[in-house]
């Protein structure tokens, strides 16, 4: 008996507990772990398709993950009322309906969100004076609502009015004092009334947050020229256009790697490389192409060149979680457990939904015996999904293997009903049932 150490796949069908799905994602929503809170209000929905709250539930995390087409059609099923008219709005703002979108909006604009988001939807209508209103209302309801200055700046600057775009960026950035496009947009203002001094110390702080803001940096060199200093001045727009060449490269990058990709999904591993290797030459830092890169050196057994580059990749993007779970199975695959255990640590710190890599990690203690961390592993990727058949098979090796035998028969069974021609669940079902005493 031995734990496979790659599962590649995973199969969900009907859960037996809608309500029971949809508590557990909400409970993972309120952790930030959308992904999660995803699957299980879909779980919920297979149980009970009717179940309203987990259609709209579904419908808020889809907007959060930026699919407003999704979130539309999840909520076509939820009655409505307030709070599923405002998520609409959204929905319909999100995938550029601002006609259906201020239809919502206005049926409750009775709060300052409701009025700012009913402006931006004006605003993409080019209902300029209307936008405003909407800005001012929000405003005199929510005074330190630095978002709604910011827009009624830009709509007012687009209107003609500096003087009062300049007073509203002032007030958006007292309000959002870190916030770069805000800061650029007031430094931009003082600009265009003359006030250079003041203009440089809002540029200089938005490039303090956003280094490779061109936007920011060229208004600077602008500013530093109008004030003679001609070297600064200088200074800046080379960097300008150090930074327009390297978004250049950068796109060029991505380009190659998509390219890379589907030469991988034609089945031809050489022109893959060479897509790889060229995006990595554009663009030294991209992770994602390093780590592209590290994974067709592991499909070639080339484990050192893979190792080196999985090992950049994490280097040159440490949020990058696939970055760290691909290093962790080729770490496990050499043997190094330990380490691989690490990245793995890594790689859930940053998303607590990664399935695969908690299967790795139950592997990964199942292979060295450890029957606690091993179950945990499992149990929470069932907590998670739980019609996750290979976790149920891979749990109850875990059980068979500590003499658990009745335990381990449970978890074969439910991941046959699950997968009723998953051949290793029966082979291991009829291991169990054998081993145990009549």
């Amino acid at each position: 008996m031995s734990f496979s150490l790659f599962l590649a796949a995973w199969l969900l069908v009907t859960p037996q507990d809608a309500e029971t799905h949809l508590q557990a994602g909400l409970a993972l929503k309120k952790t930030g772990d959308v992904a999660g809170a995803e699957a299980q209000f879909r779980q919920a929905l297979e149980a009970d398709p009717k179940l309203s709250a987990a259609h709209f539930y579904l419908a808020s995390v889809l907007l959060d993950e930026s699919k407003p087409r999704e979130a539309l059609e999840e909520l076509q099923s939820v009655p409505l009322s307030p709070a599923v008219e405002h998520l609409l709005g959204l929905a319909y703002l999100e995938s550029g309906d601002a006609e259906h979108a201020v239809e919502m909006f206005r049926k409750h604009s009775n709060d300052a969100q409701t009025h700012y988001y009913l402006g931006i939807a004006l605003g993409q209508q080019g209902h300029l004076p209307a936008a405003m209103r909407e800005f001012k209302s929000a405003i005199a309801m929510k005074p330190d609502f630095g978002a709604a200055h910011e827009s009624l700046g830009i709509a007012l600057r687009r209107d003609g009015d500096a003087a009062g775009a300049l007073k509203e960026f002032q007030l958006a950035a007292r309000s959002m004092p870190k916030n770069p496009v805000t800061l650029c947009d007031l430094g931009l203002a003082l600009k265009e009334a003359g006030k250079w001094v003041e203009a440089e110390q809002a540029l200089r702080a938005a490039l303090a947050l956003k280094p490779d803001f061109e936007r920011a940096r060229y208004a600077l060199g602008l500013v530093l020229r109008m004030r003679g200093e001609n070297g600064s001045a200088t200074v800046q727009m080379q960097q300008v256009r150090a930074l327009h060449d390297q978004r250049t490269a950068d796109a060029q990058s991505r380009k190659f790697v998509l390219d890379g990709v589907a030469a991988l999904q034609a089945g031809h591993a050489d022109d893959a490389r060479a897509a790889f290797e060229k995006a990595v030459a554009l663009n030294p830092s991209n992770a994602e192409a390093h780590m592209r890169l590290g994974i067709l050196h592991a499909r070639l057994k080339e484990n050192d060149a893979a190792l080196e580059e999985l090992s950049t990749a994490v280097a040159a993007n440490g949020d990058l979680p696939e970055a760290h779970y691909n290093l962790a199975r080729l770490l496990a695959l050499l043997g190094r457990a330990n380490e691989a255990l690490n990245e793995l640590q890594e790689c859930l710190a940053i998303d607590p939904g990664q399935i695969d890599a908690r299967m790795l990690v139950g592997n990964l203690y199942a292979e060295r015996g450890d029957v606690g961390h091993a179950a945990g592993a499992y149990e929470e990727v069932l907590r998670r999904k739980p019609e996750f058949a290979e976790a149920h098979n891979n749990l109850g090796l875990v059980w068979l293997n500590a003499g658990k035998n009745d335990l381990a028969q449970k978890e074969f069974r439910a991941a046959l009903k699950l997968k009723p021609d998953y051949a290793a669940a029966q082979y291991n079902l009829e291991l169990a049932e054998k081993a145990t005493p009549r």
